[in-house]
């Protein structure tokens, strides 16, 4: 994987030959802003022209709602992993689905770290203790049949990856309520 552009309240970092992230990262916690590092190749522009660049997986990682129906207008990624909490809004989610953008809604691509917490419980809860390498093949198990469950029912009826992921849930919690004897 290449990284093309980085971003924070300061500005927009790109280079179209990738950019040197341990690089960027040293610069970020010695200087506390993006501003002003360079490396060969790199230009920095106005953090608002993050979402003009041409990559193949935007990744927003910072601010709720920041992806409005103007800026999922402007963006050419083809996948949206959302790593923000509610980055997109309905509108602009539902435009990007028009628009065969991929997005990979936050409650999907936020779940690895609610399931090992879980993990942990269960371990407490039975007094075990897993290895590193048991608790990632837990998970890599549990977030591929995730996602192949959500991207299965969205193919199947047509609705966005966020829909399907949403349906899933309630029916889940709807088979539970019930299993527990509620109506």
């Amino acid at each position: 994987m290449k990284v093309v552009a980085i971003s924070d309240t300061s500005c927009c970092v790109y280079s179209e030959q990738g950019i040197d992230v341990p690089a960027i990262v040293t610069h970020k916690k010695r200087t506390g802003t993006l501003q002003g590092f360079r490396d060969k190749n790199v230009m920095e522009k106005p953090t608002k022209h993050l979402w003009d660049i041409p990559v193949t997986i935007l990744i927003p990682a910072a601010l709720e709602n920041s992806i409005t129906i103007d800026i999922a207008k402007r963006i050419k990624a083809r996948v949206i992993a959302e790593v923000a909490n509610g980055p997109t809004p309905p509108d602009a989610d539902q435009w990007l689905f028009e628009k065969g953008t991929s997005v990979i809604p936050d409650i999907l691509a936020n779940s690895g770290g609610v399931t090992v917490s879980y993990y942990e419980w269960v371990q407490n809860m039975q007094g075990e203790t897993w290895t590193q390498e048991e608790v990632e093949e837990r998970l890599q198990k549990k977030m591929v049949s995730a996602y192949r469950n959500i991207h299965d029912l969205s193919r199947e009826e047509k609705i966005s990856m966020r829909a399907a992921a949403y349906r899933i849930a309630i029916d889940k919690v709807a088979k539970s309520l019930v299993a527990r004897g509620a109506q």
